[in-house]
């Protein structure tokens, strides 16, 4: 009997082992065939997001080109000397020159800019940045911007417009041309049917083209851009530019779409493409990409071979092990039970992960609206809020959240946030009902609703959101940020106070951290009225250019100062300014030949979006600045010397010109006047000014010594302004009037 029980045990647990073995077989080859139904649609929306994600990129430099071309443009209308250049009829040549100047000493910080032209509506004359004189309209050669500016009274809006110009429109052969992007911005005349002045900026199409091909991937694959009229306005084949795809059915097919964002399948002559698109409104501007299919269907085929090998082979060692093992097998009923555990605890775990997905859909907006959805997600999940009424929302971050990712792993960190969670629902609900979720793996949102009656006011949110805080630093060590948001009506509006609950966290940039800052506290003065202060610019790459990076950094913050007042977003285009300032910098100097630079302008970008506090963002830039400063210093002994020769020959051929001043030398060796003066005096301690009156004065001694010549000749032949100055400025020099020097000498 035993021997019998003990075989029926051995029969009953190989067919238990066999029967498990079969079922994950059948589940895995089911898997596999259902894959390869399904497969291509998933590799598809792989590939697809990855190439969407590479289209924003290259569509937020789009953006960032028209909102550069309106800054430069609203700033050559403040330039004073280029007002004039706008507005009055009449002007002197020096009034030209100094207009110029200035847009000149502007557009070197802008090396992306191709030419910019002025249109002064009441002289009817077009300028430009690289011609001295004004050109009638009627003699203008770019007929386009005639035409614009003819037709500007029916359209006045500040797009691109992609089009072939001259490289020198002073040249008399134009033929040679090259791709630009023009934008026109008229100034606001108090007659709407008179056009007063208009600003031309021309931007080299390459720029963008250079964009397209750092961030394509694929070789096989194709970027281009094309306008709302089918016309391509960049490509990464530049055969293709100015081609017309209008009737293209591909392009037909993602116009009449009422998706902004999405792809689709296509063929193309003789080849299907994969057709991935993004739409960007602001310049009617569509980025698409144009993948072939073949490279997609290569990599699913061998994933679908790879999948069936391995479901045959599970088949099959499921089935020696089943006859193997089977007698080994003495307890069934605890291994069931541990299994039975083990899938509820993955049934719990993807309850709350579905749960965490849901709420992220009611910040993203992205949620099902309709009622019924909305009524068996709430039970399913079983929601803490009300589906209507108002509701508010509080985001704590995990502060420092680079070193928390690189501190702890992925489980970890779930396992913090999992605690946060737990911590700020309970605290939270001694004051009202809320649901908890974690979104971009650093914010914790609390959801609730306002009631009428429930009084929330800022010292009651404080008093909560500060047990919050303490509880999550007691538990695990974690500082967070929080910020209050406004509230809103219905459930669909919540991505709103989302996205403002964001924006507000980006003000711990300036403030303590351990404060609560709330909606009605940010900064109210509009970014419109703020202006970008060029001139300190100047000052600040001129400290560099001499190697006074403390000087540099004063004048940094100087301007970084001037935006406490306004949003958050105008610290972060004046920093982006003062990045791009520095690269225009780091490429003179390269171009020099003569500096190192070690300067990278999206990896220094990058690193600025990681830092969470003004102190970090001062420190980085005082540091580059040093490195900056260092490198660009003059110390080659042969170039310092090369520098005095040219100047003492200056001042030897030119002492007699009373106008000899530094302000002409600083033209005649292409230094600036600020530069030249003070690294003159670095070298012989003296400076320029000092260095012409003592030749002067050596040139006068001669004469006074070798000549009869009257003191008003002599003054005359020095080039001095008049006797009245030079008597005694010899006198101070010499200690004796000139007639008394000339008598001595002839003793």
């Amino acid at each position: 009997m035993q021997l019998k029980s003990l075989n029926n045990n051995w029969k009953l647990f190989s067919r238990i082992f066999l029967y498990i073995a079969m079922a994950i077989s059948i589940t895995i080859i089911s898997i596999t065939l259902f894959f390869q139904v399904f497969y291509e649609n998933a590799i598809v929306k792989l590939i697809n997001t990855s190439v969407q994600n590479s289209l924003r990129q290259i569509s937020y430099s789009a953006s960032y080109m028209r909102d550069s071309a309106l800054t430069n443009a609203k700033q050559i209308f403040f330039l004073n000397n280029v007002d004039k250049l706008l507005h009055f009829t009449s002007l002197s040549y020096l009034d030209y020159s100094k207009g110029l100047t200035s847009l000149n000493q502007l557009l070197a910080t802008t090396p992306y800019i191709h030419s910019v032209y002025l249109y002064n509506g009441k002289s009817g004359l077009f300028l430009t940045d690289i011609s001295p004189n004004p050109i009638e309209k009627g003699s203008f050669k770019d007929s386009f911007a005639v035409r614009q500016i003819e037709n500007s009274l029916k359209d006045r809006k500040f797009i691109p417009y992609a089009r072939k110009i001259s490289v020198d429109i002073n040249a008399p052969d134009s033929s040679y041309k090259t791709n630009a992007y023009t934008f026109f911005y008229y100034s606001n005349s108090k007659n709407p049917n008179i056009l007063d002045s208009a600003v031309i900026i021309n931007i080299k199409e390459s720029w963008i083209r250079d964009i397209i091909k750092s961030i394509r991937l694929d070789s096989d694959s194709e970027i281009i851009i094309v306008d709302d009229k089918g016309m391509i306005v960049s490509s990464s084949d530049i055969e293709r530019m100015f081609q017309d795809i209008s009737n293209e059915d591909y392009f037909r097919k993602l116009v009449s779409s009422e998706n902004k964002n999405d792809y689709f399948k296509a063929g193309i002559g003789k080849t299907d493409y994969l057709v991935s698109y993004i739409t960007l409104d602001d310049i009617k501007w569509k980025f698409i990409q144009l993948t072939p299919y073949s490279n997609i269907i290569s990599t699913y085929s061998s994933y679908k071979k790879v999948s069936l090998l391995i479901a045959v082979i599970i088949l099959c060692l499921g089935i020696l092990i089943s006859r193997i093992v089977s007698g080994r097998i003495y307890s069934p009923i605890n291994s069931i039970r541990e299994k039975l555990e083990d899938m509820e605890e993955k049934k719990r775990n993807l309850l709350y992960s579905q749960k965490q997905e849901y709420l992220n859909s009611l910040l993203q907006g992205t949620f099902n609206h309709s009622a019924k959805a909305m009524e068996e997600n709430f039970n399913y999940f079983s929601l803490q809020i009300n589906k209507t009424g108002a509701y508010q929302l509080v985001i704590l971050k995990i502060e420092n959240f680079k070193s928390f990712c690189n501190e702890y792993g992925l489980m970890d960190r779930n396992i913090f946030i999992f605690g946060i969670l737990n911590i700020a629902s309970e605290i939270f609900g001694d004051l009202t009902m809320n649901e908890c979720v974690c979104s971009g793996g650093k914010y914790i949102n609390i959801i609730f609703n306002i009631d009428s009656g429930l009084d929330l006011g800022h010292d009651i949110l404080s008093e909560k959101i500060r047990n919050i805080r303490d509880s999550v630093y007691s538990a695990f060590k974690i500082d967070t940020a929080a910020v209050v948001t406004s509230t809103v009506e219905g459930l669909e509006n919540i991505c709103k106070i989302y996205e403002e609950g964001i924006d507000l966290l980006n003000y711990f940039l300036f403030s303590d951290s351990s404060k609560v800052i709330f909606y009605d506290q940010i900064p109210g003065k509009d970014s419109l009225e703020y202006r970008y202060p060029l001139n300190e610019e100047e000052k600040m790459i001129e400290y560099l250019r001499m190697g006074n990076h403390e000087k540099a950094y004063e004048v940094y913050i100087k301007i970084i100062n001037c935006t406490k007042e306004y949003t958050f977003n105008v610290f972060q285009t004046t920093i982006l300014q003062i990045a791009l300032a520095i690269n225009s910098l780091s490429i003179s100097l390269a171009k020099n030949g003569s500096h190192d630079i070690y300067y990278n302008f999206r990896s220094f970008v990058n690193e600025l979006g990681e830092l969470e506090k003004t102190d970090d963002i001062n420190a980085l830039f005082e540091s580059t600045f040093k490195h900056i400063a260092e490198r660009s210093v003059e110390t080659s002994d042969e170039r310092s010397r090369k520098l005095l020769n040219a100047i003492d020959m200056i001042i030897d051929r030119n002492y007699t010109d009373p106008n000899l001043s530094i302000e002409s030398i600083s033209e005649t060796v292409k230094l600036s006047t600020v530069y030249l003066g003070q690294i003159y005096k670095k070298l012989t301690s003296r400076s320029i000014s000092e260095t012409i009156t003592e030749h002067r004065l050596e040139k006068a001694r001669d004469l006074l010594r070798n000549t009869r010549l009257p003191v008003t000749d002599v003054v005359e032949r020095c080039g001095f302004i008049s006797t009245a100055y030079f008597y005694p400025l010899f006198k101070k020099y010499h200690g004796v009037t000139p007639n008394d020097y000339r008598k001595s000498v002839e003793k």
